[in-house]
């Protein structure tokens, strides 16, 4: 019931601020954006957040290239899930590469399947990290891996990771 009082909030502020500027094309740009949110279903996670301010992959690299780490808000794509518990997700980045996204204090899950390919927002900190050997196992079994190529992790891994305190999902 809050979501749809936080959604009659936020249509009834952006046609009050629409209304009020003249502009026709920001009007319209407004209203298709009141009406995409209005028509999806927002699924959320840990902290309450919301979608204002999220910015793109490409611009959290941009940002990371002068900063070791950034709290920030992302807008991106679900890869995969934890298939275990929904512990941790990978997400898109650019060019094909991924980010490993793991839960502030390992306080909420997202679910375990039926998620990939969905856009998601979520907030936190964007830092580097590596990954040790046997944390890369352990997420590899998470994923389902098989055995033969969870052995083969030999290596640590330097990540850009990600430690969410709240999700989105958009259905």
């Amino acid at each position: 019931m809050n979501i749809m009082k936080n959604y009659l909030s936020l249509i009834t502020l952006l046609l009050f601020a629409a209304c009020t500027t003249g502009d026709t094309e920001h009007e319209s740009t407004q209203l298709e954006e009141v009406e995409n949110i209005a028509s999806e279903t927002l699924s959320r996670y840990g902290a309450e957040i919301d979608t204002n301010g999220a910015i793109s992959p490409k611009d959290l690299l941009v940002l990371m290239e002068t900063e070791d780490s950034a709290h920030v808000k992302l807008s991106t794509t679900i890869l995969e899930t934890c298939s275990k518990k929904g512990c941790w997700m990978n997400v898109g980045m650019e060019d094909g590469e991924e980010m490993m996204v793991r839960f502030k204090d390992y306080g909420f899950f997202v679910p375990k399947a039926g998620v990939v390919n969905k856009s998601t927002i979520f907030e936190g900190q964007a830092y580097y990290d590596t990954l040790s050997v046997e944390e890369l196992r352990h997420y590899a079994l998470d994923a389902g891996k098989d055995s033969s190529e969870i052995m083969n992790i030999n290596e640590s891994k330097p990540i850009l990771a990600f430690e969410a305190t709240g999700v989105i999902i958009i259905d």
